[in-house]
């Protein structure tokens, strides 16, 4: 079983997930926690340190562009579907091809660049041999919350320009998480300004209905 959170940054998907792996094992269910920047995966740990030096929007990156930096999202993305899923445990993944798209689509507008190559390579990993969507869920966290909560975890301040970004990707994550719900994926939302035990509850039934 795949059960895939997404979320804007700051929302609170890694607590509710964490919260989540505790209820699984308590009652010793088989899970398998796949964060996007695994350190198993090829770029893991460049991706992670690019992200905690420069932010979530890559603010000061010394690259023109985001495009190197898709391509090592794509690479690890396709590098965890084939060697990370385990066919006999839940697989419980932060984040997914959602996050991707949405945050390299509003990258490349706000970057005025024409990156049709690489949005042909993310369709194409979207859309060949993705992962099965068992349950999807959105984290759904008000977007000044999400900003407070990243400003104070990871110790920078967000320009006016990242704050109009981020509600721009937020949006858009909102589109797709909708086309995958209207397309038969099993969605539910939870409200990231919940508290944890709450969300994970939520969630946890929802898995244990599906099993």
């Amino acid at each position: 079983m795949n059960v895939i959170f997404e979320g804007m940054n700051g929302s609170g998907k890694t607590s509710i997930i964490r919260t989540l792996c505790d209820q699984f094992e308590k009652e010793n269910i088989n899970y398998n926690r796949i964060s996007d920047l695994s350190s198993q995966a090829p770029n893991g740990k460049k991706l992670g340190q690019l992200f905690l030096e420069h932010g979530p929007l890559l603010t000061n990156y010394d690259q023109k562009t985001s495009l190197l930096v898709t391509k090592y999202l794509i690479e690890d993305h396709i590098y965890i579907q084939e060697n990370l899923i385990k066919s006999d445990s839940i697989n419980i993944f932060d984040r997914d091809i959602i996050s991707l798209i949405s945050y390299q689509h509003e990258l490349y507008k706000y970057e005025k660049i024409r990156a049709k190559e690489i949005e042909n390579l993310i369709m194409f990993y979207k859309n060949f041999k993705n992962k099965h969507y068992d349950l999807l869920v959105y984290i759904d966290t008000a977007l000044n919350e999400c900003i407070k909560r990243a400003q104070e975890r990871d110790g920078m301040q967000f320009s006016e320009t990242d704050k109009l970004l981020m509600s721009y990707i937020k949006e858009y994550m909102e589109q797709i998480v909708k086309e995958y719900h209207d397309k038969g994926t099993n969605t539910i939302h939870i409200n990231g300004e919940n508290s944890l035990d709450e969300s994970a509850s939520l969630v946890y039934e929802k898995v244990r209905s599906l099993k």
